[in-house]
């Protein structure tokens, strides 16, 4: 008898786990309709707010029954997912056009100095000139 329960309880676990799989699967499959849809936005907070509604609505016409909880919960989860190599990648991004600016501003800098110099030459020698023709 107890050999049946436990192998029920297994069989049990195996479905509440194929089965969350299968909601996890589906929710990457809607976040993808859903990011191909907002691509383009008019507002940010518009495009938050309208994509986790229409995440929510898709997923809930492919999986029926999940409430809120579990939907919030799905789409968290997905976008932890999606969003978890972002970050370093933006990170590396800033840091190199942070790096850009810098050189940028040293090739100015430098840019500034010689024009600076060569207009001081550059009056110099029309001073020079001036007195001669005088």
């Amino acid at each position: 008898m107890e050999v049946l329960k436990s192998k029920k309880d297994a069989i049990e676990q195996s479905k509440f786990i194929q089965d969350h799989q299968q909601q996890i699967d589906t929710a990457k499959e809607v976040w993808g309709i859903v990011d191909e849809n907002f691509r383009i936005t008019q507002t940010l907070e518009n495009a938050i707010q309208s994509k986790a509604q229409m995440f929510d609505e898709l997923l809930l016409k492919k999986v029926p029954g999940l409430t809120q909880e579990e939907l919030d919960y799905l789409r968290q989860t997905i976008a932890g997912e999606v969003n978890k190599g972002k970050e370093a990648l933006k990170d590396d991004k800033v840091k190199q056009l942070q790096d850009q600016v810098v050189s940028q501003n040293q090739q100015i800098q430098e840019l500034q100095s010689t024009n600076f110099s060569l207009t001081k030459k550059l009056n110099d020698i029309q001073s020079a000139v001036q007195t001669a023709a005088q």
